[in-house]
């Protein structure tokens, strides 16, 4: 059976010396293995990046079938990153050494079939040559071409890309097991002498998954160090502009921009503040016009980076350029910069030549970036306010005491009251809270943050902030807000707002702890919810009305028993009707008011009638009960049931037990009939005898012949009577005298069938 190895070596002192032997029949997946150096990981998306073993290192199999075509795939396919994607054309070139016409077309298509480039160098200098361009990673060499002096130069090529420590980019493809005459070993894939197509393909695409993970994982790499340095200088300064310049400065350089600049966003101003640009270490509060950056606007509201490739042309600028003049021909792209409530404190914004793109390792260092800012941003953003209060006219000084004036009048009214009582400023930070609104609101210890906004849930927050536009638009609506709180024991508050501090530029919220209400509210939905689903799944029509008749409760049973549509007839509809008449529904209240019919209050199934929508009388049987509140009548409740179809199985049995009557009279007839028949038979025989005899012993002129005769005739009368009755085969009647029915012998005999 042939052999193919894989082995994987390296020459002497570099400690690199690994090997396998495996059954042809395997994948080639499964020979090449993955290779990890075991001192390094990496947690991206895209998997370890597979490297050569260092020292001590093994050999560690992959998964079979196709998951190491997978893998290699997800570098290879239309996943990759832009990185691979950007060096896969001019970084995984192929040098074929083979000097064999039919393998050399066969290596061709193969590399071909992966997407990759084939140098094919005429001569051994040619070779050497290529190996010192940059742009090759794969070798494929037939060992029976190698020599001392080109085994050394393989082994140069490879232990030279030292590059980083994710594992080298460069590797060796050899086909047929052979080494150099000295016994030295080099890094290579060993293949048979001369592999299929297929096979050929297989290994080239595999390697070039692991050269580009290699590269990919340098450059993450290096985009890690790169981004821990400057999170590491912006973690060590404690002056927030130093640190806002410091972060402008290094982004400028890490992603090769024209200028990086830190902006704070003030939109209650309508501003933007420059508080920091990589060229220019004096800028630190520099005041835009935010009506002029509408990208600004975007970002803010889009909470995404925006890129513009050139300002002087970009369709979203058209109204600025209309309005101020062109622009510079230079691209943007603006990032932003958000707090702990993911509110936007600020953006990054980079300046750089028309038509310039960040990559996405640039991208993401930007995002970093804009992250680590974030605190020191926020800092600004207080500090100008408190140099803004600090730098206030005496106009302003002097409008916030009569602000005091004014809320001290209802000191002692908002000291007292049992509902939180609180007034904020139009941006949401609390002036005054008073201890009910410190015992609903605050911590253990009563202490309530300055804005109010951080009490509140993720959900409760965005209504608070919808709370607050709508007072700069004069609504002063009532809310339900969820309260933060360890998980599984939310609380719920009742926020009302009013007008009345208005004229002070100031909102009064009244706060209630409303969870326990919301809590039985909720309970009696669900209550209230269940029993109408009771109600609609019940067979029987429902009915229930007040004292006055009209309907209150029409469920679905009832809907289709008499055709009225619940919406047309609930509180619309008198229950009379639903009744024949006016006279009926008054005898129903009165069955249900007296104790005969099933007690005072209650009617026990009694059968009436009601018409449908079509004014057809129905057959039901009623019952109903008076509902009582508090021992006075409110309202009665009637259940319908349908009595057609049981009336028309009582109609088909009464008319069966009929029928089953009739048939044992008649059984017990012809029973009757031939007992009588038999018994009349024998006597009327003798009869008829003794007066044959009678006969013939009397003379023709004799006198009692005459009576003989009658005798004979009577008797075959009654002879003939007897065999009716033998006869009979039903149970028929006739009239006789007065009202009695007789048996009908000639209609009950079977010949008259």
């Amino acid at each position: 059976m042939e052999r193919s190895a894989v082995g994987l070596g390296a020459h002497g002192d570099a400690g690199r010396i690994v090997a396998a032997v495996f059954e042809s029949s395997q994948p080639l997946e499964d020979q090449l293995g993955r290779l990890a150096r075991p001192d390094v990981r990496d947690d991206s998306a895209h998997g370890p990046a597979p490297s050569l073993p260092a020292a001590g290192g093994s050999l560690v199999l992959p998964p079979r079938g196709s998951q190491v075509r997978c893998a290699a795939a997800r570098l290879w396919g239309a996943g990759e990153p832009a990185s691979v994607r950007a060096v896969r054309g001019s970084l995984v070139r192929v040098v074929g050494w083979l000097r064999d016409a039919a393998l050399e077309r066969r290596l061709g298509r193969s590399v071909d079939a992966v997407g990759l480039e084939l140098l094919a160098p005429p001569s051994a200098r040619d070779l050497l040559a290529a190996l010192d361009r940059s742009d090759v990673a794969l070798v494929v060499v037939r060992a029976a071409l190698l020599d001392d002096r080109l085994c050394a130069a393989l082994l140069r090529w490879v232990l030279s890309d030292v590059e980083g420590a994710a594992g080298p980019a460069r590797a060796i493809v050899q086909l047929g097991a052979g080494r150099p005459a000295d016994g030295r070993d080099f890094p290579a894939v060993v293949l048979p002498a001369r592999p299929s197509a297929a096979v050929l393909e297989e290994a080239l695409r595999a390697l070039a998954a692991l050269v580009l993970a290699a590269v990919e994982a340098r450059r993450r790499a290096a985009r890690l160090a790169t981004t821990l340095d400057v999170t590491r200088r912006l973690a060590t300064r404690h002056d927030f502009r130093e640190i806002l310049f410091e972060a402008a400065r290094r982004l400028a350089q890490v992603v090769a921009v024209e200028r990086a600049s830190i902006l704070l966003v003030d939109a209650a101003a309508g501003e933007l503040r420059v508080v920091a640009t990589s060229d220019d270490a004096s800028i630190h509060d520099l005041r835009l016009d935010l009506v002029r950056y509408p990208e600004v606007r975007e970002a803010l509201v889009g909470h995404a980076p925006v890129y513009l490739a050139d300002v002087s042309t970009d369709p979203r600028l058209e109204q600025v350029r209309r309005q101020f003049g062109a622009m510079r021909a230079r691209a943007s792209y603006l990032f932003p910069v958000e707090g702990e409530d993911h509110a936007v404190l600020g953006l990054l914004a980079l300046k750089t030549a028309p038509g310039g793109r960040l990559d996405e390792e640039q991208v993401a260092a930007c995002q970093v970036v804009a992250t680590a800012c974030a605190p020191a941003l926020h800092n600004a953003r207080s500090m100008m306010r408190l140099e803004r209060r600090a730098a206030g006219s005496d106009r302003e000084r002097l409008e916030a005491e009569r602000q005091l004036r004014s809320l001290s009048r209802y000191a002692s009214f908002f000291e007292s009251a049992a509902d939180g009582l609180i007034v904020v400023d139009p941006d949401g930070e609390i002036l005054y809270a008073n201890p009910a609104a410190a015992t609903i609101l605050g911590d253990e210890a009563g202490r309530v943050p300055v804005r109010l906004i951080e009490v509140f849930d993720e959900p409760g927050r965005a209504g608070f902030a919808a709370l607050l536009d709508g007072f700069a638009h004069g609504r002063f609506p009532t809310v339900d807000l969820g309260l933060a709180g360890p998980a599984g024991s939310r609380r719920v508050v009742q926020v009302s707002s009013s007008p009345v501090l208005r004229e002070e530029g100031a909102c009064l919220l009244s706060v209630r702890d409303v969870t326990a209400e919301r809590v039985l509210a909720h309970e009696l939905q669900r209550t209230k919810t269940f029993l109408e689903r009771v109600l609609d799944s019940s067979p029987d029509a429902i009915v229930a009305a007040d004292m006055r008749g009209t309907i209150l409760l029409f469920n679905r049973a009832a809907e289709r028993l008499t055709g009225h549509r619940a919406e047309e007839v609930v509180g619309r509809m008198h229950v009379e009707r639903l009744y024949g008449s006016r006279d009926q529904a008054r005898e129903i209240m009165a069955h249900l008011r007296s104790a005969e019919q099933g007690g005072v209050g209650r009617l026990a199934p009694t059968r009436t009638s009601i018409r449908n929508r079509a004014g057809e009388e129905i057959a039901v049987a009623v019952s109903a009960a008076v509902i009582y509140d508090e021992g006075r009548e409110v309202a009665t409740c009637g259940i319908f049931t349908d009595l057609r179809d049981r009336m028309r199985i009582e109609e088909r049995l009464a008319q069966t037990q009929e029928r089953l009557a009739m048939t044992e009279k008649q059984a017990i007839v012809s029973e009757i009939a031939g007992a009588m028949a038999h018994e009349l038979n024998q006597p009327l025989t003798s009869v008829m005898g003794y007066a044959e005899l009678l006969r013939k012993t009397l003379a023709a002129d004799d006198r009692g012949r005459a009576y003989v005769e009658t005798i004979l005739r009577e008797t075959e009368r009654i002879a003939e009577l007897v065999k009716k009755i033998g006869r009979l085969g039903r149970y028929e009647t006739k009239g006789y005298v007065g009202d009695t029915q007789i048996l009908d012998l000639d209609r009950s005999t079977d010949e008259t069938k």
